[in-house]
C-alpha cells in the first residue's frame, strides 16, 4: 500500500499534540475524528471507538475487553494512551482500517508460558500491544508507529503472525 506524505506528516503532528498531553483532551491538529477498530485474532472480539482525544466509559470497557489475556480470560485496567497511539497509526496511514491485536494484557502466568518475551513486559502491566493491519504491511505499520515517537516500538517481521509491538513506555525501537 502507499500512502501521501502529507496524510502522513499531518497524522504524525497531529497525534504527537495529543501524546504530548498528560490528558486524553482532543489534539490541537485534528484533522478529523478517526474511528480505531480494534480485534482481537484470537477471541474475535472487537470494538470501534470514534477517538476525538475523549473516551466514554464504554469506549475503555469495550477496549480492556478486547485487549484481555484471552488465554487467562483476565482483564486489566489498559494504558488508554494505546488507543492514541492507534489513532495516530490511523492517521499517518489516511485510513480509520482496523487492527488486528495479536496481543494485549498478558498475567505473568501467561507471559510465563510463552517463548522469547521479556520477564518484566510491559504487557503484564496493560502498558504495551501486538498489532498488525491487513492494509499495511508489516514494515509500513513500524514507520508509521515509529513516526509517531510515542513509545516502544518493536518489529517482527519473522514472527508467526507478523506484528508490530507498541507500547506507552519511553521511546524506543527494535
Amino acid at each position: 500500500m502507499t500512502f501521501s506524505r502529507r496524510a502522513f506528516l499531518n497524522g504524525a503532528c497531529a497525534t504527537l499534540g495529543a501524546a504530548a498531553t498528560t490528558t486524553l483532551a482532543a489534539p490541537a491538529l485534528a484533522l478529523s475524528v478517526p474511528t480505531v477498530g480494534l480485534a482481537c485474532l484470537h477471541t474475535g472480539r472487537s470494538c470501534r471507538i470514534k477517538y476525538d482525544g475523549s473516551l466514554t466509559s464504554r469506549d475503555v470497557e469495550a477496549f480492556r475487553s478486547v485487549t484481555r489475556d484471552w488465554r487467562a480470560d483476565k482483564m486489566h485496567g489498559m494504558d488508554l494512551k494505546l488507543i492514541t497511539i492507534l489513532s495516530g497509526i490511523s492517521r499517518g496511514a489516511g485510513s480509520d482500517h482496523g487492527f488486528g491485536l495479536v496481543s494485549g494484557f498478558r498475567t505473568r502466568a501467561t507471559n510465563e508460558k510463552l517463548n522469547g518475551t521479556a520477564k518484566q513486559s510491559l504487557h503484564m502491566q496493560g502498558m504495551a500491544m501486538d498489532i498488525r493491519r491487513s492494509d499495511l504491511s508489516t514494515k509500513e505499520l513500524h514507520t508509521l508507529a515509529r513516526a509517531l515517537r510515542a513509545g516502544g516500538v518493536g518489529f517482527y517481521p519473522q514472527a508467526h503472525n507478523q506484528f508490530v509491538h507498541v507500547d506507552t513506555w519511553k521511546v524506543r525501537y527494535w
